[in-house]
């Protein structure tokens, strides 16, 4: 089974920036009612790049997918 990448809790807000994600089953898995801001990272090589769960997700276009 491939890694997970980064977790955002429910109802958390993180910032996510400055990070190479690869090789992962999810890059950026985003729980419920979280808000994460996804700035300046390298989300390459993954099944998927961000899973989302029902609620809003700031993407920055800085990203490299």
């Amino acid at each position: 089974m491939k890694n997970r990448g980064i977790w955002v809790d429910n109802g958390a807000t993180a910032t996510i920036t400055n990070n190479t994600i690869t090789d992962c089953e999810i890059g950026v898995l985003n729980g419920i009612g979280g808000l994460p801001v996804i700035n300046d990272n390298c989300i390459v090589g993954n099944e998927w790049g961000v899973y989302n769960e029902d609620c809003d997700v700031i993407v920055d276009a800085k990203n490299n997918w």
